[in-house]
């Protein structure tokens, strides 16, 4: 475990990952590593319009995953050049298209950041409210592939990248809070969330707006972020805890079904110590 933030307690990560009914094999992964330079959780989504795209997005959450481990952070070119040069014989570097989210703290918390799409979800410390970020694409998702040098003029040169951001506060309307066009140097989403305002901060591949009820209407996102978020056994594997029992308590006995794969990862951040110098 990793300490941080006043009182001495430690901040935990954990990771899951799960297979949706429209796919023969899950394109998502999820990992939480804990280490001495602190802690991570990298989350990959792999295209299902690209062969092999679970290899991908396994190569490209662990070369993140790692290069934390050595350097204390993550520098998306070197990730793209580390994974390029790890795909294995016989698969193709188009496997590759796939994104990336992470969450890894900072000097006042934690930053979640989003390549490509997928959602931030975060709980508000004193009300326990969820605030739902969806980083969504009107074309082509920016994949951290798309810096490499062969692959630029293809993405950037065409016209992709129109990206979407919205935010939902638990309680209020659905905004459009950004829309623009990436470039290389925007490719990558960052939010802040400091341990003062946020105890819970998890990143998710976009599988989970794909839930239906059993009447086959959508579930709405905020709904399945209330579930994923409703989290008080803040130790050892939270997050498959509470996606297990989400799944097996509402899921199954509610009929409800996802086509999507979904990948999920947290980090929950205790309180902090206010300052009594003086008192």
């Amino acid at each position: 475990m990793v300490h941080g933030l006043g009182r001495g307690e430690a901040m935990i990560c954990d990771a899951h990952y799960w297979k949706g009914m429209g796919h023969q094999v899950c394109e998502d992964y999820a990992r939480a590593i804990e280490c001495s330079r602190g802690l991570i959780t990298a989350v990959s989504d792999g295209c299902s319009g690209a062969p092999d795209t679970d290899i991908g997005a396994r190569l490209i959450a662990c070369a993140a995953a790692h290069q934390y481990i050595l350097t204390g952070g993550v520098s998306l070119p070197v990730v793209v050049d580390t994974v390029q040069r790890l795909v294995p014989p016989g698969i193709h570097t188009d496997c590759l298209h796939a994104t990336l989210l992470t969450i890894q703290p900072d000097e006042r918390g934690v930053v979640a950041s989003v390549t490509g799409d997928g959602l931030v979800l975060v709980r508000h410390r004193d009300t326990k409210l969820i605030e739902v970020y969806d980083v969504d694409y009107q074309d082509v998702p920016g994949y951290p592939y798309y810096l490499h040098e062969d692959k630029q003029k293809v993405f950037f040169g065409q016209g992709y990248g129109q990206r979407v951001i919205s935010r939902h506060l638990e309680g209020e309307d659905c905004i459009v809070i950004r829309e623009d066009m990436v470039t290389p140097e925007t490719l990558t989403y960052s939010l802040p969330f400091p341990s003062s305002m946020f105890d819970l901060v998890m990143v998710c591949t976009d599988g989970v707006k794909t839930f239906r009820d059993a009447s086959s209407t959508p579930v709405p996102t905020m709904d399945v972020a209330k579930y994923l978020m409703d989290i008080r056994v803040l130790k050892g594997e939270f997050v498959q805890r509470a996606a297990n029992f989400f799944r097996k308590m509402v899921v199954a006995k509610q009929g409800w079904s996802h086509y999507d794969d979904i990948g999920l990862g947290a980090i929950y951040m205790p309180e902090p110590e206010e300052d009594n110098d003086g008192c």
